[in-house]
Formats: structure tokens, C-alpha cells, sequence
């Protein structure tokens, strides 16, 4: 006899809609907040208060993070700069003291019993970038998903063109005009 998820699904459906302010609400915080590679205090701290409060058990700095393993690891003087900035912007202090020096990492276990294991890995770390100005959040706009695959070209009589868009060999023969 076939399973009726239908109500399931609907409960599920019902629950998710309801989180969606407070999912918004803090992806917006933490879009407020960016912080580099290696100094995501905050976000980290924050992300390791949420997830004790859900009853997983937390690890976080040097438990997580494998001192020798990080690459492109900032300035000891940036690391605490970032590290007392986020503290200023809400991190969770309790949370933050352990990555303290680049030790963002975060675990979450959650003990269900016997059973499959499931692991899920995110990065959290934002680029330096400008934004573009004017009030609000960032992303302030939906942008629509992007294709799997890209748009077949344009037919085209003559000359095929190159990648960069002009004309000549295509880009996989020698520049006749190089000079080797």
C-alpha cells in the first residue's frame, strides 16, 4: 500500500513558510556583517549560539581547525583587529574566544541514534568587495537563476568569431602575428 506524504509535505510546506521572516531577518544580519576568510568571528560565534540552542553539540576553534592546514591566513595584528571588531558587532564571546587567531571553524553533532550519517559543509567567509551605494540590505534584488547550461549562439554567416568576440583564428590555432 502506498505511503500518503501529502500531508507531510503540507506540514513541511506550512513550517518552512513560517521560519522565512527569521531565515531572512538573519541572512540579512549576517550580509550587514561580511567578514573575510579566517576572521569570521562573528558569523561563526553566532552560527555556534544557534545551533547549541537547536541541541547539537558544538565544536569550534582549534577542536575544528587544523592550525597548520589554513592557507592565506591574514595578519596576527588583522586577525585581532577583526577579531575585537566583531565582538563590538555581537559576537557571541563564548563562542568567539576559541577562534580567536583564525580559528573560525564550526562542527555541529547531532546524536539520533544508530543509523546514516549525513555532513554538510558551508562557507561563510565574504570577499572584499564595494557594494554598490543606497539604503538597505544587501542582495536588495532577486536575480534570477542562473541556467545550467549556457544559451546555444546566434547563427552566423561567414567568419566564425573568437571568444573575445572578434575576428581572426579561432583561439585554439597559433596568432599568426605573434612572434616566437
Amino acid at each position: 500500500m502506498p505511503l500518503d506524504i501529502e500531508p507531510f509535505y503540507e506540514t513541511l510546506l506550512r513550517e518552512a513558510r513560517a521560519l522565512e521572516p527569521a531565515m531572512r531577518a538573519r541572512r540579512r544580519d549576517f550580509h550587514t556583517y561580511a567578514e573575510p576568510g579566517w576572521c569570521e568571528f562573528r558569523t561563526a560565534s553566532r552560527i555556534a549560539r544557534e545551533l547549541t540552542d537547536l541541541g547539537y553539540r558544538v565544536l569550534v576553534g582549534r577542536d575544528v581547525c587544523l592550525e597548520e592546514a589554513r592557507m592565506g591566513l591574514p595578519s596576527p595584528e588583522t586577525l585581532e583587529r577583526q577579531y575585537r571588531r566583531a565582538l563590538d558587532q555581537g559576537a557571541e564571546p563564548a563562542f568567539a574566544e576559541p577562534m580567536r587567531g583564525g580559528f573560525t571553524g564550526v562542527a555541529a553533532l547531532l546524536d539520533c541514534g544508530e543509523g546514516p550519517v549525513v555532513a554538510m559543509r558551508f562557507d561563510i567567509d565574504a570577499l572584499a568587495v564595494r557594494e554598490a551605494e543606497g539604503a538597505g540590505p544587501r542582495p536588495r534584488r532577486a536575480r534570477p537563476p542562473p541556467r545550467a547550461y549556457p544559451p546555444p549562439p546566434p547563427a552566423r554567416r561567414g567568419r566564425p568569431r573568437t571568444p573575445r568576440g572578434r575576428g581572426g583564428p579561432p583561439a585554439d590555432t597559433p596568432n599568426r602575428r605573434s612572434s616566437s
